[in-house]
């Protein structure tokens, strides 16, 4: 029960316990009355207000055998925020299923269950902000939940995917849930796909001689850490058309 309600419903039985004690009143009945109306109104209000993150469909936990899973992170559920049929809601336990690009609320009473996509605005899990984007006019993307890693002028997103497969070693079936990110570098609105320095640098060619010489001066390496680097990267080139 929400902690203001339970306070409230509280008060109510300790009022009415002590008015046991003594005389009964028209004043007494009327505030008894009066708050336990407000009590129920405020309830009403609060399950109103939660029951539309409550608004989907039954979902089946993926049970791992051999730690592997289709869940972004962790398959444990991880408290984050999200904006739900333009609602926030926070602390919120979640999963973000890879596999079908599905967000899983965790019901009050326990249960999974499968948000609606369409109403998915944004959501924040394990320190990652994915956002819903839709397919863009060119056809880079298409719709779904992207990472966004940085979202200045210039902005860059990650594409995460968990793809499942079977290997046969007799007598077993074992399940795999091969992982994978594409990256996109956000220019003048435009989407562009990009693996490694070169690529990079070829999206931002307008400024290709600073970019080159702040990967050279700040010892920015694809290899250690490729996400890292873009960000880095695409800051540095908002630096420079401020």
């Amino acid at each position: 029960m929400h902690p203001k309600i339970r306070r409230v419903l509280t008060g109510l039985l300790l009022f009415s316990s002590l008015a046991g004690y003594g005389q009964s009143t028209k004043v007494d009945t009327l505030f008894l009355a009066q708050s336990k109306e407000k009590a129920v109104a405020l309830y009403g209000a609060t399950i109103q207000h939660q029951s539309r993150l409550y608004n989907g469909s039954d979902y089946i936990i993926y049970i791992s055998k051999d730690e592997e899973h289709p869940y972004f992170g962790t398959d444990d559920w991880a408290d984050g925020s999200i904006v739900y049929w333009e609602e926030l809601y926070e602390n919120v336990p979640l999963l973000y299923d890879l596999s079908s690009d599905q967000v899983i609320a965790e019901h009050e009473r326990g249960s999974p269950i499968r948000l609606v996509q369409e109403k998915v605005q944004r959501f924040t899990i394990l320190n990652h902000t994915f956002v819903r984007l839709l397919r863009d006019e060119k056809n880079k993307i298409s719709d779904g939940f992207y990472d966004q890693l940085y979202n200045g002028k210039t902005k860059v997103y990650a594409k995460h995917s968990r793809t499942y497969r079977e290997t046969l070693e007799a007598p077993r079936i074992i399940p795999h849930f091969d992982e994978g990110v594409r990256y996109y570098l956000v220019k003048d609105g435009n989407f562009h796909v990009v693996k490694s320095k070169a690529s990079v640098i070829q999206v931002l060619d307008d400024r290709k001689s600073e970019v080159k010489s702040f990967l050279r001066k700040n010892r920015v390496r694809f290899n250690d850490d490729r996400e890292k680097a873009i960000v880095r990267i695409a800051e540095f080139y908002d630096t420079l058309n401020d």
